[in-house]
Formats: C-alpha cells, structure tokens, sequence
C-alpha cells in the first residue's frame, strides 16, 4: 500500500534484502490471525502484488531486443564474425533461438569477471578477442553492445577497420540528449565494421 500510493518501496535494491524477511512476517501474521481475517488479508496482499506487477509489465520500457537481434541477422552474413559485448547477454540468446537463428548466431563473448560463462563464451579478455579477430582478417565484423554510453577503443582493429554502419535502439527516451543525459539509458547498439584494403 505504502509503495502503491506514497513512495515506491518494491524495488530491486530494497527487495533483495527485504523480502524474506517480509515474507516471514506475512506469514506469521496471516496464521496468527483469525481465520477469515487471514483469508481477507491473502486475498488484498495477493490482489496488490498482481496490480504491481500488472503495472510494471505495462509501463516498463524494455530494450528492443526482439527488433535488435531481426535487423542485425536481416544485414549480416552467416560468415561475417559477430562479437557480443553485453553485460548481461541472456536477452540476445533468447531472441536468437526464440527467432529460430541459433544456427546463424556463432557469436563471441570476452570474458566478464563478475560472472558465469554462457554456452558460447571463452575464457578470453576483450583483447584478446579483437587480436584474434584482427588476425582473421575477415571483410566485415559485427560489433553488439549495449547500456555504455561511449564505445570502448577497438585495439589492434582500429588500424585495418572503419566503421560502415551502426544502428541504435533506445528504450529510454527517442530524444538522444535526454537518452545520454540520463544515467539509466538503455542502448543496444549494432555496429558493422569493413577492412580497409
């Protein structure tokens, strides 16, 4: 009641520690209360949570993964490497095999130090992976990243490659001042970058 109509408390850096202990407060007031008492108080916390939830599914701006993962197989050839630099790449695997493209998909991953491998990811720096593919030398590679403002260095490709396109999807704000003014902007960025002869 209190995040529904004064300040909004059910967030995820106060929910993380706060739950449990809420839910075993809940838990022990419903099965101290009378009965019919304790159903009318199930029924109103039930019927307040669905709400919440309800609103967040409705208002809440997401990152286009559905439209990033279509334009970027619709412009890229099966061959043409594809490097993932993503914080948090479950959105983008599940796009890809949710669109049928898992055979198309052969992405890379740098290794990130907070957290578990995918499938798919090699126990590699960032470097590392632009040395390998600098090494390739293929005719284009595609570059993902998102929820970064400003696009890191591209190391040993920046000598042998220009960037020829890239393609953006705001989830925040279509107004690109406010969108970078904004801390919490949301960015999926897909760039194609061709050798130089």
């Amino acid at each position: 009641i209190v995040s529904l109509c004064i300040a909004p408390m059910l967030l995820p850096k106060y929910l993380i520690m706060s739950v449990p202990a809420l839910q075993l407060a809940a838990a022990v007031s419903l099965t101290r209360a009378p009965r019919r008492l304790g159903f009318a108080s199930a029924a109103l916390l039930i019927g307040l949570a669905a709400l919440r939830v309800e609103h967040g599914y409705r208002v809440q701006r997401k990152e286009p993964w559905r439209e990033a993962v279509r334009s970027l197989f619709a412009r890229r050839h099966d061959s043409e490497p594809l490097l993932l630099e993503l914080p948090c790449p479950e959105p983008f695997a599940y796009y890809v095999q949710r669109l049928g493209l898992s055979q198309r998909a052969a992405a890379r991953w740098p290794a990130r130090d907070w957290a578990f491998l995918v499938t798919e990811e090699r126990a590699l720096t960032r470097s590392a992976v632009l040395t390998e593919l600098a090494h390739e030398a293929p005719a284009r590679i595609w570059i993902v990243r998102n929820r970064s403002q400003q696009p890191p260095s591209l190391g040993p490709l920046a000598a042998r490659y220009r960037l020829e396109s890239e393609q953006r999807f705001a989830s925040i704000a279509e107004d690109w001042e406010r969108l970078f003014a904004d801390d919490g902007a949301r960015v999926i960025s897909l760039r194609s970058f061709t050798r130089v002869p």
